[in-house]
Order: structure tokens, then C-alpha cells, then sequence
């Protein structure tokens, strides 16, 4: 965010969606698995000591390193919470921070803060968006079905499942693959998002 500050300074306006751990950790594996290091992948690179390195690398790259593909996703997930928390300390005036649990479930808080930060006014496309959507669900797993988001780890939710139930398949799906530095890592960050922004 640091070259978007400098150059746009108090025009800039962020809409950062943040999501539970557990509901992003099989996408970011299967990204890990297949697309970290393809051509197709259109995230920053840099080199290091003759390797690629996805630019979310900086200042532990030996972590990265070591870890397989599920630790270094747990990492992404630890290292991007800092990253965003250290911005966000900074720039607290300009950015908002809609829970994706939240938001599907009961929109209406999201909406108004995004209203608030753009100086805009819903209407009647807003509203048929969110229906498109399927906002509001009852549970936040069910969203559209569709290929690429079957392609990228989403599966429809159980009717019977609670919401804990879901995130109790994924965990178990994680940590599986998990030493006990990275289920400690995993853990924390639960704990943290679960603490300070939603719990099921």
C-alpha cells in the first residue's frame, strides 16, 4: 500500500475484506500446490540468492523455504494479518474493514461503512448485486456454485453443519499437513481473527 499512499496521500480509499483463516486456507494451499511460481501467477517477484519469491516473501524467505506447501500457507496467512495490521495502525482514517462472515450474513453494517468511506448512495443495482450474490445467506458457505470456485478449493456447504462445523472439516483438512511450529501459527491466527473479528 505504501506507493498507492504517496502518491494518491488522503484520496486514497481501501475496502479491505478480511476473511477467517480456516475458510481461506485450502484455497491458498491449492495456490501453493499449482500456481505459486507459473507464469499464470501475476502476483511480484523478486530474486533472492538465485530464487523466486513471491513478493509477500520479504524478511522470511528461510521460513518459507523450509515449509511445505501447507506451512508456507499458514505463513501467507500470519505474515499478510501483520503486514495489513501494521498498515491499518497507520492509516486508520482511510481504510475500512469488512468481515466477509459478517457482511454475507447481514450486510447492513458493511454497506453503510462502505457508503460512509466513498460518500455514495445504494440503489436499486446495489441491491440486485446482492442478491446475485446470495447476500444474506443463513450460513456464510453458501455462495454461488460455480466452476472456478470449485476449482479454487470451495465446496457447498452441509445443511447439517453448523458454521463451527465447517471450520472444524477445514482445520482438520490443515493440520493434517501442519509441524507443530505451523499448527501453533494456525491456531494463533484463529484465535486472533475469532477474538477481534468473528466468531461463529
Amino acid at each position: 500500500m505504501k506507493p498507492a499512499r504517496e502518491a494518491l496521500g488522503d484520496r486514497l480509499k481501501v475496502i479491505e475484506v478480511v476473511r477467517h483463516p480456516l475458510y481461506m486456507i485450502k484455497q491458498i494451499f491449492l495456490n501453493m500446490e499449482s500456481l505459486i511460481g507459473d507464469e499464470r501467477d501475476f502476483c511480484i517477484y523478486y530474486k533472492k540468492n538465485g530464487k523466486r519469491y513471491p513478493y509477500y516473501c520479504v524478511g522470511w524467505e528461510d521460513e518459507y523455504d523450509a515449509g511445505n506447501n501447507m506451512e508456507k500457507s499458514v505463513l501467507y496467512i500470519h505474515h499478510l494479518t501483520k503486514m495489513s495490521d501494521e498498515y491499518k495502525s497507520n492509516n486508520s482514517s482511510n481504510i475500512v474493514t469488512i468481515p466477509f462472515e459478517k457482511f454475507v450474513l447481514s450486510p447492513e453494517e458493511g454497506m453503510s461503512q462502505i457508503e460512509t468511506l466513498l460518500n455514495l448512495k445504494r440503489d436499486e443495482r446495489t441491491e440486485a448485486m446482492l442478491l446475485k450474490q446470495k447476500v444474506p445467506r443463513q450460513k456464510t458457505v453458501q455462495g454461488l456454485d460455480l466452476e472456478i470456485y470449485r476449482r479454487c478449493g470451495w465446496t457447498p456447504g452441509e445443511s447439517e453443519l453448523t458454521e463451527r462445523d465447517e471450520l472444524n472439516l477445514r482445520y482438520e483438512f490443515a493440520v493434517k499437513e501442519l509441524g507443530p511450529k505451523f499448527k501453533e501459527m494456525l491456531d494463533a491466527s484463529i484465535e486472533k481473527y475469532e477474538k477481534e473479528v468473528w466468531i461463529p
